[in-house]
């Protein structure tokens, strides 16, 4: 119980500073509970900026990035862990050595060709880096390849094509290791801030993570306005993990013990 109230402080002091007035949580010392709490904060939060928009374009680009990964890579861990084909090693050998690339060193090239076919200022210049990644292909050939080869070959003899094996065999027995890397997925996708910031430069495209930068500057940070976008953007996270969190825990522990 107190481990769990150690790691839920900083959410707990995250929530009570948003319903704080500015000076309040700038005072020396700094008080637990609000004396005068208001949530004036997220009304000005609002008011201030075309907050809605920015909401609505993280989720569509979060919601968007992980259902396709998610699909892609479950597709391709299945071609690698169950098919036979020529040059196969040397191809999953280049797949896993990309886990070792930097993302940094991605974001010159990815942005030259964005700019190249004209994507900036879009959803699909914010989507389409990211719709598959070693990461994701390897979790799911691991889990994948502990699936007897004996269901696959019972539901050929029965006259099932590969996508119809895909899902209704292979994605419900794996679904411990979709819902963990839907979770991985989207708090990666939706705490993004440097490739949102390299490609979209206009107010309607901008992401929730760009509008929260805007609240600290060389002179001010308003931190009334920072903890209620805080707040506010921790609660997709949190529904998303209350979901599939039995999920979740299934997939961690398997991953720990599957070779």
């Amino acid at each position: 119980m107190a481990g769990s109230f150690i790691t839920m402080l900083p959410l707990i002091w995250m929530f009570l500073s948003s319903i704080k007035p500015s000076k309040e949580i700038i005072q020396m010392p700094p008080t637990f509970l609000p004396a005068n709490p208001t949530f004036n904060n997220f009304k000005d939060l609002f008011n201030t900026l075309p907050f809605m928009q920015f909401l609505f374009n993280s989720l569509f680009v979060t919601i968007i990035s992980t259902v396709i990964l998610v699909l892609v890579a479950a597709l391709t861990g299945f071609v690698f862990a169950k098919f036979k084909f020529y040059g196969k090693k040397i191809i999953y050998s280049i797949i896993l050595t990309t886990m070792m690339i930097v993302d940094e060193i991605l974001v010159l090239p990815l942005y030259l060709m964005i700019t190249r076919v004209h994507l900036n200022n879009t959803y699909i210049a914010l989507i389409i880096p990211f719709l598959v990644t070693g990461f994701a292909v390897f979790l799911m050939r691991q889990f994948i390849s502990t699936i007897p080869n004996g269901l696959i070959e019972s539901a050929v003899i029965d006259g099932a094509s590969y996508l119809q094996i895909f899902y209704k065999i292979i994605l419900p027995l794996i679904s411990p290791a979709l819902g963990t890397l839907a979770i991985f997925n989207f708090i990666w996708m939706w705490n993004m801030l440097m490739w949102p910031v390299i490609v979209v430069d206009s107010e309607k495209m901008m992401t929730l993570q760009i509008a929260m930068s805007r609240f600290t500057s060389m002179y001010l940070t308003r931190y009334d306005l920072s903890m209620a976008a805080a707040t506010i953007a921790t609660i997709p996270i949190l529904i998303l993990y209350l979901a599939l969190q039995r999920t979740f825990v299934k997939g961690i522990a398997l991953t720990g013990i599957k070779q």
